[in-house]
């Protein structure tokens, strides 16, 4: 029996914990690699996820209000709050397409409660009766509304992943953990007639 053939084919201690120091340095290496992808994974679908939903709501708005109806008497649009909710913007749409503002006309509007951080549509508001409203958004950390113009409305809103973190916080909106969008739209609406 040779001795010097047999030693050539086993294994010994210093080999084997090479092994396993360079085996546990590949999987270190890989998990390092898996933790920074799962990171930016989700700090981009949040940050995608606010972007659609802020979104969704400016177009929804535009569709809407753009259709508003009006005279210089009786502006198409109305900006003022209405209590509970901090901002609203209420129009007056044409809806029987006659291109006369008349009683069978309806009113939509958009209002916007901070607490909540929520921005509800009104297809059919009629002051104190609205009713429950559609949730288009919510994590909405600020929504504001002005109207330079009879035909003119400005919309300027502030989305978060998670509007309720304050500015103080560490993962306050607009970081990688809460990430955050800020939008602002302008709605032309048509010619407001001055009869």
């Amino acid at each position: 029996m040779n001795l010097i053939s047999d030693r050539s084919k086993a294994v010994t201690l210093v080999e084997l914990l090479i092994g396993v120091v360079l085996l546990g340095l590949i999987v270190l290496g890989l998990s390092g690699i898996e933790l920074f992808c799962r990171y930016h994974f989700v700090a981009s679908d949040r940050k995608v996820k606010v972007v659609n939903q802020a979104t969704y709501l400016l177009e929804h708005m535009t569709k809407n209000i753009g259709q508003g109806i009006g005279t210089v008497n009786e502006p198409p649009v109305d900006g003022t709050a209405q209590p509970p909710f901090d901002t609203s913007i209420r129009a007056v749409i044409d809806s029987n397409q006659n291109a006369i503002r008349d009683a069978d006309d309806l009113t939509v509007a958009y209002m916007f409660r901070r607490s909540t951080h929520e921005v509800f549509y009104y297809p059919d508001f009629n002051g104190a009766a609205a009713g429950h409203g559609e949730k288009l958004g919510a994590q909405i950390r600020d929504f504001t509304v002005s109207v330079p113009a009879n035909n003119i409305v400005e919309v300027n809103l502030t989305a978060c992943w998670d509007a309720s973190i304050p500015d103080s916080s560490s993962k306050h909106c607009g970081t990688p953990d809460n990430p955050g969008v800020s939008m602002q739209t302008r709605i032309y609406l048509p010619s407001v007639s001055i009869n």
